[in-house]
Order: C-alpha cells, then sequence, then structure tokens
C-alpha cells in the first residue's frame, strides 16, 4: 500500500527562533525525501503559528510560486496544541489519537 507523507511542524509554545541548523537540517530532509520519493511527498504543514506569524505568512505567501503555495498549508491545530507530549498518540485505544488524526485529515 502506498501512502504519502506529510511533514507537520507544530509552533504552538514557540517564543524564540529555532537554531539555524536545525531548520537547515529540516530543509535538507525533506529536500533529499522529495528527490527519492518525489510520488510520495506530500504537503508541508505549519501549524498553531502565533496570529503576528500568521498574519505576516498571508502577506508574503502569495510571492511563492503557484507550486510552493500548493504545498506549503499553514493551519490552525487545536488538539495537538493541547497536547503535552505525542506518546498517547501511539496508542490505538487513545481518545487523543481519534482526534488527532481526525484534525489532521480537516486540515488537509
Amino acid at each position: 500500500r502506498l501512502c504519502e507523507v506529510i511533514f507537520a511542524n507544530d509552533i504552538s509554545g514557540i517564543r524564540v527562533p529555532p537554531d539555524p541548523r536545525f531548520s537547515k537540517a529540516l530543509t535538507e530532509s525533506s529536500k533529499q525525501y522529495e528527490k527519492l520519493y518525489p510520488s510520495l511527498a506530500g504537503p508541508t504543514m505549519i501549524l498553531n503559528l502565533p496570529f503576528v506569524l500568521q498574519a505576516f505568512i498571508g502577506l508574503i505567501k502569495p510571492l511563492f510560486p503557484p507550486t510552493v503555495q500548493d504545498r506549503l498549508k499553514f493551519k490552525s491545530a487545536p488538539v495537538l496544541a493541547r497536547l503535552k507530549e505525542l506518546t498517547p498518540l501511539s496508542s490505538s485505544n487513545d481518545r487523543s489519537r481519534k482526534a488527532f488524526l481526525t484534525e489532521i485529515k480537516t486540515l488537509l
């Protein structure tokens, strides 16, 4: 069964920009993945941006090439923002997992 890989970055709770080396590693791994498995690469979602950044992105996103605009999704994900840790998502019986999966489906 083929799947689509979704890159999701939850920005909730972040007060300072991440280390530039982390951003570079994230970008490079995404590029390598798209090069190796182009048919499986899905959208990149940036979740739970602070309001000011969301407004800024709204202003500059039209300047991105159409292909980039189609791939980048800036969304709010309240279920994910409420999670203190991701461990509950590994249990198929957990309510948080079901709510999270439902939320991701609506964001796509």
